[in-house]
Parts: C-alpha cells; structure tokens; sequence
C-alpha cells in the first residue's frame, strides 16, 4: 500500500454512513487531525460515558503470564463486587481475556477452559528452519484460534452488538506493522456492523494482538483505499504499547451525567507480569545477554505505559487502580512455561483478586 494512503484505508462496510470501527492508537500530529473525525470518534466512544460511575478495564500483554490476569478476574467475580464495565481494552494475551471480561462473571468458566487449552495445547509450527524459509512463525497459532473461537462465534456476536448499543465499547489493540503504528479496534462496533465475515474479521483481530512476532505467523486484514484492495500486516500489540484504554488525544473530562453532575470514574488495570527490577547475575556469553535483555526491555516498556494509563486517569478525573504480579512472584519468560508455573499463577491471581488487592492512585 503507498504510505500516503494508511490514514483512509478503511475495512469495507455495506450501507450508508457506518460507524467508526477502529483509529490510531497513539496521539496524531495535530496540524494533520481531522476535527470533524475526531468528534465522530469522540462522540462513538464515549456514549456511555454519561452514566453516574463508569468503570473500565485495560488488561495487559504479558504471554502466558495472562494466566495472572485470568485468576484475577475470577477471584475478583468471588469477591462479589466486580463491576460490569463500561470499557474494556485488552492487547496480546489481554486481548484473548477481554472479550470474557466484556461479557461478564457468567463467563468465568469459559474463561478457565480457553486458557488451560490454550496453555496446554502444542501443534507443531515452522519450526526454527521454515522461519529461514520464510514461513511467518516458528509455532502454530491453531490453539490461540481456537481459544477464540470458543468466545467469538454466531452466538456470541450478537450479545457484543446488544451490549456495543447500550454504549458500552469493547477495543482490542494491535501493531499495524506496515505503518509502524498502534490500533485501537472496536470490536462492538464491528460486531453491530454491515461488514460481511465480521465473525471472521474479530477473530482475525484477536489473532493478531497476540501474534509475537517471529513465535507466531502475522494477520492479514483487507482494507481499501481509494477503491483498490489492499492487505495489512498486523502483529502483536504490545510491540507497540502494554496497555491500552482509548485514543490518547480523545478525553472526557467535560463529559456529564445525564442530571448534570460529575460521573465516578474507576480505571483499573490489570498488568500480566512483573513491574519491579529483580535481581540476577547474569552470564556475558551472547544468548544469556540477549535473554535477559528482551523481558528487561518489555518490563520498562510497560512501566512507562503504566505511568502513561495514570497520566490518563488524572487528566480525566478517574480513580486509578494497578494490579500487577508481586515482586514476591518472580514470572517465567519461557517459552512454552510448565503447567506448574502457570497454576501457581492463576491462583495467586485468584487471591489477590478476591482479597481486592489494588494499588490506588486517585479519589
């Protein structure tokens, strides 16, 4: 696709006048903004926002440390108190969560069950040697699709498109890797769209958040520009950002309630790995350097978005809450983990999150 047409592809959609379904993740230039899409945006994303409290969920990447995010999310349905959010993003491994979370504690077990097939499923992929062959991953993303197609299907669809209309938004990040770009999808407005295969679409969004670049094959997703065809390569979104909620430059702090006053906000989120520096010698030979590196770099790359979603909280008047792995539990970056590794995991999420284990920042 010719660089100068990546701001107006767009997925088609049958009908006059659709609603927006996806945008820019990252805060655009803005002597290049559109004021009129921007207040299209705007508007869409927030016709939920008017409600007395409004209560929104980011979980984060982190591989098969969302065994964390998953037992947090079910101790937190055992507490009694878990919200029924208003907003729910997820990105990599959060994204295979949020759409579990968006439908509610009901789905707890359905939850369990896709992540335990997910982490406990191996099909053969490329292998190491395919990768020098050109084949797009060294594993297979079968169980991963399978994980979501036991929560995105023609049952489903409709209870996301209900649910998009009562104002509540559902948003999926990924890395379009021919713009170098983040994007924010939102997956009720798709599913509550005339786009035709919009099953195949979400499942095709879900499947490239979590696509690790190198371990798992790159998406294609159609889109058009100027009435030709084009594909995108879209990947992992935590190559871009750990976390997500909305469009940075899309704010609402002037948004009332329907009576006039000032809605409680909550943010909360749920971060699937460690945020402390631990300690380590650690070998000079080239592969222990490089091992070390890489989950150093992703772990300070998601202290900064943290520090960036708390920034986000104050500028719009929202109490914020973090949950994240104790420094006490030292998290794995093996790839696949043992099943050990992961049930330790998932309980120590399902504690804390029964015992409302939140470090608060806010009102």
């Amino acid at each position: 696709m010719p660089v100068d047409l990546a701001d107006v592809a767009h997925v088609h959609q049958e009908g006059t006048s659709p609603a927006p379904i996806r945008y820019w993740a990252d805060d655009p230039d803005p002597k290049q903004r559109n004021p009129a899409l921007d207040q299209r945006i705007r508007k869409h994303l927030l016709a939920g926002a008017r409600k007395e409290r409004v209560d929104a969920l980011s979980l984060s990447g982190g591989g098969y440390n969302g065994a964390f995010g998953v037992g947090y999310l079910v101790g937190w349905s055992a507490r009694g108190d878990r919200p029924k959010f208003d907003f729910v993003a997820g990105i990599s491994v959060g994204a295979l969560i949020a759409p579990f979370a968006f439908l509610g504690s009901d789905y707890d077990k359905q939850l369990v069950e896709a992540f335990d097939h997910l982490a406990t499923t191996r099909k053969r992929g490329a292998g190491i040697i395919g990768v020098l062959f050109g084949a797009g991953g060294i594993e297979s993303s079968e169980p991963i699709a399978d994980a979501i197609e036991s929560i995105i299907n023609e049952t489903t669809l409709p209870l996301f498109a209900a649910e998009h209309k009562k104002g509540r938004r559902l948003l999926i990040g990924t890395t379009n890797l021919d713009a170098e770009k983040p994007v924010v999808w939102d997956i009720g407005a798709i599913a509550s769209s005339q786009i035709p295969h919009r099953v195949t679409l979400i499942r095709k969004i879900l499947l490239a958040s979590a696509a690790v670049p190198g371990i798992y094959p790159p998406v294609l997703i159609n889109v058009e520009a100027n009435g030709e065809q084009y594909d995108e390569l879209h990947v992992d979104g935590s190559v871009t950002q750990q976390i997500l909620l909305i469009p940075e430059h899309i704010r609402v702090p002037d948004v009332r309630t329907a009576s006039g006053g000032t809605p409680k906000r909550n943010l909360y989120v749920i971060y699937n790995g460690n945020i402390s520096p631990s300690y380590e010698p650690v070998k000079t030979d080239a592969f222990t350097v490089l091992r070390h590196s890489v989950p150093t770099f992703i772990k300070y790359l998601g202290r900064g978005d943290i520090n960036r979603m708390r920034v986000v909280a104050q500028n719009n008047n929202a109490a914020y809450r973090l949950a994240a792995v104790p420094a006490s539990f030292r998290t794995k970056d093996e790839f696949p983990p043992d099943e050990d590794y992961l049930a330790s995991l998932v309980d120590l999420g399902f504690k804390l999150g029964k015992e409302g284990y939140w470090k608060r920042q806010g009102p």
